[in-house]
């Protein structure tokens, strides 16, 4: 084709048709332009099939992983719901005079003194879409916005759970270590774990110290401020799979 043009300009330009010779090459750039502009225009279009698709499968993968993490968030809540009801019940007993209680009641409320968080999501996908970049494949600018927030987000409720982690073990531990054995609260982990402890305690000692009470309030506020921070946490992750079924939808 290109030796073809090439001999039609040479014939012009030796019969001295200069008008017609620039007429053909205005003509000849615009078929050159237009060519140009469609191989453009094809691969745009080529390449905007790419990244449909490759929305579409990070929009599944992310899919997968977030509903995952939601259903173990949700057994979380109610580890954390469960923990703050045992630490309401154990703070409603300490008073100056206690009533005295079965040692199967005392040792579940002792449990939730120790008891510490543990929702550890997946989040291998997400970190790699914002890692490589490919997070702006996601078009819906919303989902985008969540997304990239999704590591702050975490971030947060990870601090609580750092202080809940120091509260238990710079505080808790030190305290009770003399005055409660922990080996009684271990079946209340897993029931595999249930061993009986030979030594002896005095609820009345634990449940009249008012430092006892105050320790006792200090991690209801952890089991509450970590129950807040889950359930934040569960919303906008619904509301990020919310997002992502809309687009697959799309």
């Amino acid at each position: 084709m290109i030796k073809f043009f090439r001999n039609i300009r040479q014939s012009l330009i030796m019969e001295n048709k200069t008008g017609k010779y620039l007429k053909y090459a205005i003509g000849e750039i615009v078929l050159v332009v237009i060519g140009i502009l469609i191989a453009l225009s094809i691969n745009n279009w080529n390449e905007n099939i790419i990244n449909l698709r490759q929305e579409k499968n990070i929009l599944e993968s992310l899919k997968r992983e977030f509903n995952e993490n939601q259903n173990l968030l949700s057994k979380e809540i109610l580890n954390q719901t469960n923990c703050l009801e045992l630490l309401k019940i154990l703070n409603g007993y300490i008073e100056p005079n206690p009533k005295l209680y079965s040692n199967k009641i005392f040792d579940s409320l002792m449990f939730g003194l120790v008891w510490l968080p543990s929702y550890t999501p997946k989040d291998g996908v997400i970190n790699s879409i914002i890692t490589t970049g490919k997070i702006s494949l996601i078009k819906n600018l919303e989902l985008n916005s969540k997304l990239s927030s999704w590591n702050s987000l975490l971030n947060e409720y990870n601090k609580t759970t750092h202080w809940i982690e120091r509260d238990v073990f710079e505080l808790v531990v030190p305290y009770i270590n003399n005055k409660f054995p922990v080996k009684r609260t271990l079946e209340y982990f897993d029931p595999e774990l249930k061993e009986n402890s030979k030594f002896q305690y005095s609820q009345n000692e634990l449940l009249s110290d008012f430092q006892f009470e105050s320790l006792v309030s200090e991690r209801i506020i952890d089991a509450n401020d970590i129950l807040y921070q889950s359930k934040n946490l569960y919303t906008f992750q619904s509301e990020v799979l919310l997002l992502i079924e809309h687009e697959l939808n799309q």
